[in-house]
């Protein structure tokens, strides 16, 4: 039981990880743009 408890909090930790990632991603990208747009504006 311990071992099958610890297998699925390491996919859920593995899951939750790619999820952040992908979201870290996106808004990185949101920033840079927006970073760009504000720029050139300022500028």
């Amino acid at each position: 039981m311990d071992e099958m408890d610890n297998l699925s909090m390491e996919e859920l930790l593995q899951e939750a990880q790619r999820l952040v990632r992908q979201l870290s991603d996106e808004q990185l990208r949101e920033v840079m743009e927006e970073c760009r747009l504000n720029g050139s504006e300022t500028a």
